[in-house]
């Protein structure tokens, strides 16, 4: 994709500079040049992805890797957010009790619960995940 955009330009400049402005090819290297450009955007797009910020008591969905899940295993454990810590880490508890680690925001997906019987009372007891 590269290459073809620094052809595109060097072909563009040849034309503008001997004045030998080929409508037809012109118009085949904007095209070229314009899909470049909206595959660019496209790209930065998808890595810009949108930050969700959870507050204390919101329930969210805590994504488990596919190493950790068992054969029949959830890919996700609901959790309620306990505290928020600094730079984008949350403190969550689940159904069993506290979870030890704190976690990043991206590896939270944002629920439409607004409450569970499950998580009004979560316990004390501390869990490692993993």
């Amino acid at each position: 994709m590269k290459r073809d955009t620094l052809a595109c330009l060097r072909d563009l400049k040849v034309m503008r500079e001997t004045n030998s402005f080929d409508n037809i090819l012109l118009n085949i290297w904007e095209k070229k040049f314009n899909k470049w450009l909206d595959e660019l955007d496209n790209v930065q797009n998808k890595k810009v992805k949108k930050k969700d910020i959870f507050k204390v008591g919101d329930i969210v969905n805590l994504k488990i890797p596919k190493a950790d899940k068992g054969k029949l295993g959830r890919s996700h454990l609901p959790c309620k957010i306990l505290k928020v810590k600094p730079k984008g880490f949350y403190n969550l508890g689940c159904f069993a009790g506290t979870l030890n680690v704190n976690y990043k925001g991206n590896c939270l997906e944002s629920t439409e619960l607004t409450s569970m019987a499950e998580l009004t009372n979560i316990p004390n007891k501390g869990y490692r995940s993993s």
